[in-house]
């Protein structure tokens, strides 16, 4: 039977065959290590800061009320403006009680005339006794109605001087300085009658205390800051310096003192109640603003490395770093607070690793990289 395929002579064959087989091999490349920028934590004394928000308040309130009742004639003040301690607030009608003063006089002027009438009696009786001209019975009569002479006389004494303090309270002066709110009692009405009659309120604003909680994480660096200062400096310091930021962003131009902190912590909240004291001489701040203390914290040789250089993920905060062997480690760390573009690293890092703070994107723990060290004059 015939066929149309054509067969290859053997010696073309076997010369295809060698040729074939004396090319190179098809073998894959590793690319090259990639190249990182490393640098060593930044070693350097800071100052950061503890922020806590807080609520202005005023050292002292007073509500000035009536003492005495009367018709209110006179309101001596604007409404809102600045008072000092014994500034004249209010007048009260005073004809009654200057009227009741008189008559008190009166009556003591009356007292005292008997008792030297029942004194001068008393000395006569005395004197008859002891000539055998009067009874032991006459005596003993006169010198009570002496007594009670001079007992009229105390009681006189004290009705007047009630008398004189009512007339005094139909003037109602500032018990403090400071600010006052709106008058809430207008001229001519009686005030007085029944409970005593609320008129307006005195809020002390210079200084000014901002009460804040702090939570038990940093409640515990701040007793640290206050054991190493007393370590460093004895017993005898001065109490730690706060600052204020305003809503509006900007820096308040007094420096405050903390001053107060309560003597347990909330165990609800988790949070202790501290309070700071700020000068306020232009009567910027008032009662009951929103504001953020912020309690300078300063650390000795802290590591910072920077911001751009950290990542995160579901286990929290973590670097790069370069071992000796040139491969990529992981390192969890704990952070500190946040300066000048830079982070303080609390614990997780050494002082001499090698932190990749450029090529983040390609490098992988285990993997091994080409450091450079990173210009620390740029």
């Amino acid at each position: 039977m015939r066929t149309d395929i054509k067969t290859c002579p053997i010696p073309v064959m076997a010369t295809l065959l060698v040729i074939q087989g004396c090319g190179p091999a098809n073998e894959f490349v590793p690319p090259p290590p990639p190249e990182v920028t490393v640098a060593n934590p930044v070693i350097q004394d800071v100052t950061t800061y503890l922020e806590f928000p807080g609520r202005t308040s005023s050292p002292q309130i007073v509500e000035v009320r009536t003492r005495v009742k009367g018709f209110l004639q006179t309101v001596e003040f604007t409404d809102g403006t600045k008072v000092q301690k014994g500034d004249l607030l209010y007048t009260i009608e005073p004809e009654q009680f200057e009227a009741a003063v008189a008559a008190a006089d009166a009556t003591l002027q009356s007292a005292i005339a008997e008792r030297k009438l029942r004194d001068a009696m008393l000395e006569r009786i005395n004197m008859a006794a002891s000539q055998g001209a009067a009874s032991q019975v006459e005596m003993l009569e006169a010198q009570a109605r002496s007594d009670a002479a001079a007992a009229d006389v105390n009681k006189a004494q004290a009705d007047l001087k009630n008398a004189r303090l009512e007339l005094e309270y139909t003037k109602i002066h500032a018990p403090i300085s400071g600010r006052l709110s709106r008058n809430f009692v207008t001229e001519g009405n009686l005030v007085g009658s029944g409970d005593s009659t609320l008129l307006t309120t005195i809020r002390e604003i210079d200084p000014i205390q901002v009460y804040f909680e702090v939570n038990e994480r940093d409640l515990i660096r701040l007793i640290k800051i206050d054991q190493d200062r007393k370590e460093k400096d004895g017993t005898d310091v001065d109490p730690p310096v706060a600052y204020l930021d305003l809503t509006d962003g900007s820096r308040y131009e007094e420096a405050g003192v903390v001053e107060y902190s309560d003597n347990m912590v909330d165990r609800q909240t988790g949070t202790m109640e501290v309070r700071a004291s700020f000068p306020n001489p232009r009567r910027m701040l008032v009662e009951g603003l929103f504001v953020r203390v912020q309690v300078p914290q300063k650390t000795a040789e802290a590591m910072l490395v920077p911001e751009v250089a950290l990542q995160r993920d579901v286990v929290g905060a973590y670097l790069m770093v370069v071992d000796a062997d040139e491969t990529v480690q992981r390192r969890d760390v704990r952070l500190g607070k946040t300066v000048d573009g830079d982070r303080v690293i609390e614990s997780g890092i050494e002082p001499d690793d090698r932190v990749i703070v450029n090529g983040l994107q390609r490098a992988q723990p285990g993997n091994k990289v080409v450091p450079t060290m990173a210009d620390t004059n740029s």
